[in-house]
């Protein structure tokens, strides 16, 4: 399965290159109305050059659904841990209108196949006790004691 084109039903996963796609702004509106401005940053360090998830192992994955860019998630290598085996959930959103339809558990898949081919294990952080559980029930252990990791998952190669 390509990250470029994994299709999921009329839904289709695929990696960001270039540009943000459009209807991003979109996307980043519903994520401000609703009290998140990680898409805000990420936005911002995009268009300037700072993080554009081309490091080795990094990639950033849109969801289309139905024609409608939906959803957006990606993975860096942590920069809070200086260990280039860890890798980092990064800006995983989806819009309010397209939630419990599966897309938020779809692109943590399609990172999770990308990732283990890079890392060792992923990390993330959230404020969200909500999305929390989330990601404890999709495999994350709950870290405690560090300001920067919230939840950790160890990765196993299937491939060979």
């Amino acid at each position: 399965m390509s990250i470029a084109s994994a299709g999921i039903g009329a839904r289709k996963i695929y990696e960001i290159k270039d540009t943000l796609p459009c209807g991003f702004a979109d996307l980043r509106d519903d994520s401000v109305q609703g009290g998140h401005k990680f898409l805000q940053k990420l936005e911002g360090a995009w268009q300037s050059g700072g993080n554009r998830f081309n490091k080795s192992g990094e990639c950033l994955l849109a969801v289309d659904d139905g024609g409608v860019f939906a959803a957006i998630g990606g993975i860096n290598i942590d920069p809070y841990l200086n260990n280039p085996d860890m890798g980092r959930i990064r800006h995983l959103y989806v819009h309010s209108g397209f939630r419990r339809r599966g897309l938020a558990s779809a692109i943590l898949t399609a990172l999770e196949k990308h990732a283990v081919l890079h890392f060792t294990q992923l990390t993330l952080r959230t404020h969200s006790p909500e999305a929390g559980l989330f990601y404890e029930a999709l495999g994350f252990h709950a870290v405690r004691d560090n300001a920067y990791v919230t939840h950790r998952k160890g990765l196993v190669d299937q491939s060979t």
